[in-house]
């Protein structure tokens, strides 16, 4: 009988934080919650908790959804104050006033590095991020190219799974994690890939620890490959930046060029 562990608010923020700075002791703790899961009586979320929860899950990792959902928010912000829960009312005072249109740069397509070709990379789009701020993955791509990488944006990838992981909710991480494991190695197959490029702390935790998450699934060695192919953006650009930048001049400068 497997348990469902009710984490409180608290040890949830706690856990984000701690994936975003520190992903060994990350892995050591969910490693912990993972064998207290296996087995004993359940500690079920409140109701409207699981409600809730549920609903961010089936949307926030959905970018058509989740504008939506913002735009929903931007028309109710006005009654918030009749909403009677507290968390419903500070995700409508969060909702951005000014949503982004959609960038195509985060369609399925290829981007030809800005003169020698000196690595190809696939970039994890994400999800929240493709409906809340586009300007991200388009900064990334333009800099990316001058210090001349192949920007690949794999067709079939979507959410990394790492926010309904964190979440507890294994089976739906699974899932949205399996499909970006097999866009990214078709690319890899396909054209050959140097690193996976990641710029949100978020999603790089999770995807590096892919070889974890899979250990004992039939995709395992695939997951293995593209943990070990995920790289942060600072991390990609070690090895490539220095050579482009002028007197005085930092990666910061490259960007706004």
């Amino acid at each position: 009988m497997a348990w469902e562990l009710y984490l409180t608010d608290e040890v949830d923020a706690w856990l984000d934080g701690l994936a975003a700075t520190d992903i060994d002791s990350y892995r050591q703790v969910v490693a912990g919650i993972e064998v207290l899961a296996e087995g004993g009586p359940s500690l079920g979320r409140p109701l409207v908790d699981r409600l809730l929860r549920a609903v961010l899950a089936r949307v926030i990792p959905y970018p058509g959804r989740f504008r939506l959902a913002l735009l929903g928010a931007k028309a109710a912000r006005p009654f918030a104050r009749f909403l009677p829960d507290a968390r419903l009312r500070a995700m409508l005072a969060m909702a951005p006033k000014h949503i982004p249109p959609v960038s195509r740069n985060d369609d399925p397509q290829v981007f030809a590095a800005q003169g020698e070709r000196r690595m190809r990379v696939a970039l994890l789009t994400g999800c929240a991020q493709k409906a809340l701020n586009t300007d991200i993955n388009d900064a990334t791509i333009r800099l990316l190219r001058r210090l001349g990488c192949e920007v690949v944006v794999a067709r079939g990838q979507g959410c990394c799974g790492a926010l309904t992981h964190h979440m507890g909710k294994a089976d739906l991480a699974h899932a949205q994690a399996a499909a970006s494991i097999r866009a990214f190695m078709a690319e890899k197959r396909e054209g050959g890939l140097d690193a996976i490029v990641i710029n949100t702390s978020g999603c790089g935790t999770t995807v590096k620890d892919y070889g974890h998450m899979f250990r004992n699934d039939p995709l395992a060695e695939a997951a293995a490959t593209v943990a070990g192919l995920a790289k942060d953006i600072s991390e990609a650009l070690t090895p490539v930046s220095y050579t482009h930048l002028r007197a005085h001049e930092t990666v910061l400068d490259l960007v706004c060029r």
